[in-house]
């Protein structure tokens, strides 16, 4: 989260907060357990999604995984396969019955972890400062535990399915990996000498996987980019509900329109792209995987021509950074390498002893 937020400044670093949180709240694990519990209540299920009634199941089980703290004992339902296998119908039960328990008590630890994340997004302020409460008692924060709550039901309801939810979740991964290629490819832009040992190769392995990770999320096909970038461009809302008035909007804008621009340029060319990816052949293959390549390329310029700018503008302000960051930071944009934290601290520390 805070190379891009660093490098390509806060609307790109929010957006990819968002990201996070959308992934830590997937509830995959739900999922797994009404899967298995359809063993026993098919009506769960209808096909492969989850029923009004499995959905309702679902949220429920969420909800009281959220609150209670309770944990299981992995076991793999292969082992119930072969109980039935060797006719041991007894055992096959029981595997069966705690392989709907134990998914139950991984995603209650993910639940658990997944509200430390997000109170740190909040404390690098790419959540609103409301979701740093944490309960006086129990030394949980009970704000962040609800935001993820209502995170899981908006990637839960419309897709229903655990495929689905893997599937999207997939494709919001593959997009924070092209962002941190971006970032990447900025810092070493922003100081070609003092970082050309850092990664050999980086000034073409950025570009590069910024490439096929665009490529791929494109050949995922429309019916996941239907879900997947819709629900990522809701971290432009976050960014206009958590930036601070210190920086001119417009340079903010500037500096992360790129993302916008390619998120909408995906779902725009996966709708119109050939029907080998459920687009409607308004663009032929292989000619719509060749422009998206090569717009994805000129994108990939501008972003890091913006994010050498951004750096060179902001990085020894204090304002939103530690003073730490700020001058590593200023280091990188003037080409020299950046001290390591714990120099910095040695320096810091023997100035104040003079002092």
């Amino acid at each position: 989260m805070r190379w891009p937020l660093y490098a390509n400044g806060r609307l790109v670093g929010t957006t990819v907060g968002w990201f996070t949180l959308l992934s830590l709240a997937s509830n995959t694990e739900v999922l797994a357990v009404l899967q298995y519990a359809a063993h026993y209540w098919p009506w769960l299920f209808h096909g492969n999604s989850l029923s009004v009634g499995g959905i309702l199941v679902a949220a429920g089980l969420l909800a009281v995984l959220t609150v209670v703290n309770w944990y299981g004992i992995r076991l793999f339902a292969p082992f119930g396969q072969l109980a039935l296998l060797l006719n041991l119908g007894w055992l096959a039960s029981v595997l069966y019955a705690e392989a709907v328990l134990s998914p139950s008590g991984s995603q209650f630890v993910g639940i658990a972890e997944a509200s430390r994340t997000t109170y740190a997004l909040a404390k690098n302020r790419l959540l609103p400062k409301y979701f740093l409460k944490v309960d006086g008692g129990s030394g949980v924060p009970r704000r962040a535990l609800v935001l993820n709550y209502l995170a899981g039901l908006l990637v839960l309801i419309p897709l229903h399915s655990w495929i689905a939810v893997v599937s999207v979740i997939g494709d919001v991964f593959l997009l924070s990996y092209a962002i941190s290629s971006v970032a990447a490819g900025t810092f070493r832009a922003a100081a070609p000498t003092g970082l050309a040992g850092w990664v050999p190769g980086i000034k073409w392995i950025a570009p590069a996987s910024f490439l096929v990770s665009t490529e791929i999320i494109y050949w995922s096909g429309w019916s996941q980019i239907k879900w997947a970038l819709p629900f990522t461009l809701i971290g432009v809302i976050v960014f206009a509900a958590v930036r601070t008035k210190n920086r001119p909007l417009i340079q903010e804008l500037r500096t992360g329109a790129w993302l916008a621009l390619y998120i909408v340029g995906l779902i725009i060319f996966s709708y119109v792209g050939s029907t080998d990816f459920g687009g409607n052949a308004s663009i032929a293959a292989p000619w719509d995987s060749i422009i998206v390549g090569v717009l994805s390329l000129a994108l990939y310029v501008w972003a890091v021509r913006e994010g050498k700018q951004h750096i060179e503008r902001t990085a020894s302000l204090d304002v939103d950074d530690s003073p730490v960051v700020s001058e590593a930071l200023s280091l990188i944009a003037q080409g020299r390498p950046p001290r390591t934290s714990s120099a910095v601290a040695r320096r810091r520390a023997t100035a104040d002893v003079v002092r």
